[in-house]
């Protein structure tokens, strides 16, 4: 399956003012900005609306206990602990395990809906090609019984959830089994800090970690947010943008292949892996960015597309309610460009 990326995005989202709304006269917005996940964050607010201080000792606080809820960087984290034990005994009074209970359960609902091309239990292949928490090492030599021998261990049915004693477990069947939810962990902080801030009584902000974006109300032009796709070519510049889309109330998320990689001997290795078959997944498709109601779903559902390739992607995102994708692939050459039913109302032109 499954990665967006490591813990750092791949697409990157351009903030522009769409010039053809009229404006009223908003404050400028105030910024909070920092590194979290491997990656940065930033978070865009009307400043009249809220305690910034205390806002940003809250998201700085919040950050933190979802990395020791999701990150396999993090030894003493939620799912570092399940990935090296048979059994993960949760305490959900501990935000920590309550972040990784949440990711736990949706994971495993998209997994079904995906019919197996979302899976966060693809953990061991990514670090047999050097792109997870184990050491960063190109891989030299490609051994495809190696990779099937991974493949055994390999299944999210391998995890399931179980009460024992009034307590709820989350048990492995297969000992080396292992989780990685960087495909869906920073959609769902960026939605985490979302409610915070609503919580706070903000309803105008943009919330973004690594690329995955959501966006409340409008920005500091009464406008609805725009935000750029970037063009999915290697070597591509982050400001190199075709379409951009106008949201408000909504999440963006996109993946790709064109970023996170590297070439051995001419053979090209990317982060996004099949779970099926072991292997990084090339295809034409070369970007997929999906618009949600939550940034979870849209992180997860992008990848989830980047595995299954174009033509299932096309049938997959159409199957799915309140979701749209846009799908940039190659045709012998030529950047092409498919829009799910419904994501025309969305696009502005790009200025």
């Amino acid at each position: 399956m499954i990665r967006n990326t490591t813990l750092s995005f791949i697409v990157v989202l351009l903030f522009i003012q769409c010039k053809q709304e009229s404006a009223r006269p908003f404050g400028e917005y105030q910024t909070i900005q920092g590194e979290t996940m491997g990656t940065y964050y930033r978070i865009s607010f009307d400043p009249s609306e809220s305690d910034q201080k205390k806002m940003a000792t809250e998201i700085e606080e919040i950050l933190i206990e979802l990395n020791q809820g999701l990150s396999t960087y993090i030894e003493s984290s939620s799912i570092s602990r399940l990935n090296r034990e048979a059994d993960l005994v949760l305490n959900l009074n501990d935000p920590a395990d309550q972040y990784f209970y949440s990711v736990y359960k949706r994971a495993k609902t998209i997994y079904k809906e995906s019919e197996g091309d979302f899976d966060p239990t693809v953990m061991p292949l990514v670090n047999f090609y050097g792109f997870g928490y184990t050491e960063k090492k190109k891989l030299k030599y490609l051994d495809s019984l190696v990779v099937r021998d991974i493949l055994k261990a390999v299944s999210f049915d391998f995890i399931n959830q179980f009460d024992v004693n009034g307590k709820t477990v989350i048990s492995k069947s297969h000992n080396e089994t292992e989780l990685d939810f960087s495909a869906i962990a920073k959609g769902y902080a960026v939605d985490i800090l979302s409610n915070n801030l609503v919580k706070h009584g903000l309803k105008d902000f943009l919330v973004d970690i690594g690329g995955e974006i959501y966006v409340s109300g409008f920005n500091s032009k009464n406008q609805k947010w725009g935000l750029a796709i970037n063009r999915p070519l290697e070597g591509a510049s982050s400001i190199e943008a075709d379409i951009v889309v106008k949201l408000t109330n909504a999440a963006l998320a996109s993946s790709g292949n064109y970023r996170n990689f590297y070439e051995v001997d001419g053979v090209k290795y990317s982060h996004t892996i099949n779970p099926k078959t072991g292997f990084p997944e090339r295809s034409i498709l070369l970007g997929a960015s999906v618009i949600a109601k939550n940034c979870m779903e849209a992180d997860a559902y992008a990848t989830a597309c980047m595995v299954k390739g174009l033509e299932d992607s096309k049938a997959f995102i159409e199957s799915l309610q309140d979701i749209e994708a846009c799908l940039i692939y190659n045709n012998d050459g030529e950047l092409k460009t498919h829009f799910s039913s419904g994501f025309s109302k969305y696009i502005a032109l790009a200025n």
